[in-house]
């Protein structure tokens, strides 16, 4: 996908991160998570980051939301708000936060990441053949008020939903077993 901006033209995202990668690196970024596959995303753009994961406690009850984004964004913002709170608990400096969550929808239903192998693999036998929908939001705040105290309403805060259809087709017992038991499976 590419964006047109008025100093450069046409660029994809990619470029254009890539345009700003030096100033990005500058900056203390934190990653507000401690997924491998968030980190192997920051690592593959060469961001230098430093991850304090959340202890937000994702137990949103999902019929209080009309959209399954907005318990995605609502669980992202918890998350993000968590890590803020502990930055400034213990003065840790930064200048940019990152954070993300992602669900799947299946079935109407929305299924969170796995807590076992087991669940894994009950999940992945069930996307067999099947289509269902990833919903990740990312928040990303920028520190702007350099007052160690300050509220997190003082600082520039955005968010951005993405969408993607997910069509298995047919898994082996093989493989439904290998992928559930590895570290990441969904």
């Amino acid at each position: 996908m590419c964006i047109r901006d008025r100093y450069m033209g046409s660029i994809s995202k990619f470029d254009m991160l890539l345009k700003y990668l030096e100033i990005l690196n500058a900056k203390n970024i934190i990653l507000a998570s401690k997924s491998s596959g968030r980190r192997q995303v920051l690592d593959l753009l060469k961001l230098k980051y430093e991850c304090y994961p959340s202890d937000f406690a994702e137990d949103l009850r999902k019929e209080d939301f009309a959209r399954p984004v907005d318990y995605v964004r609502e669980t992202c913002l918890g998350k993000m708000n968590d890590v803020y709170k502990k930055l400034h608990k213990n003065k840790k400096d930064f200048d940019l936060i990152i954070c993300a969550d992602t669900v799947c929808i299946f079935k109407d239903r929305i299924i969170e990441k796995p807590a076992d192998h087991e669940e894994a693999y009950q999940i992945i036998k069930a996307f067999a053949n099947e289509k269902h929908e990833v919903i990740s939001v990312i928040y990303i705040l920028v520190r702007i008020d350099p007052n160690p105290d300050a509220p997190i309403e003082n600082q520039l805060v955005a968010w951005a939903p993405e969408s993607t259809i997910v069509e298995f087709g047919d898994i082996s017992e093989d493989a439904i077993k290998f992928f559930a038991a590895t570290d990441a499976p969904l």
